[in-house]
């Protein structure tokens, strides 16, 4: 019985670490592909405006009506949008950090 106990105890392990690995490798591929598509919007979005045809319309999924130059401020201000967000979290950390040191807070 011991000896079946610790067997079945490798193998819940090794399937764990299996599925922990295959996690991850979808996760990566997937990732890809999302990266892969913006920049095919991107590169398209820019292919248009340079072609002089940025205020061409079209319609997205939703059916609202676009032009590509409006969709390339929209992809530029995407970033700029996240780093505004990162820099507002940290700057919320600091601040909580420094009032857990300042009142001595432990966790």
């Amino acid at each position: 019985m011991v000896g079946q106990d610790a067997f079945f105890s490798i193998v819940k392990a090794i399937q764990v670490k299996v599925r922990r690995v295959i996690r991850w490798i979808g996760t990566t591929v997937a990732g890809l592909f999302v990266c892969m598509a913006a920049l095919v919007i991107v590169l398209r979005t820019v292919q248009k405006v340079r072609s002089e045809h940025g205020f061409d319309t079209f319609y997205d999924l939703n059916g609202a009506e676009w032009n590509y130059i409006g969709r390339l401020v929209l992809l530029a201000l995407i970033p700029i949008a996240l780093l505004i967000g990162y820099c507002i979290r940290r700057w919320e950390l600091r601040e909580e950090r420094d009032f857990r040191k300042r009142f001595d807070i432990k966790e």
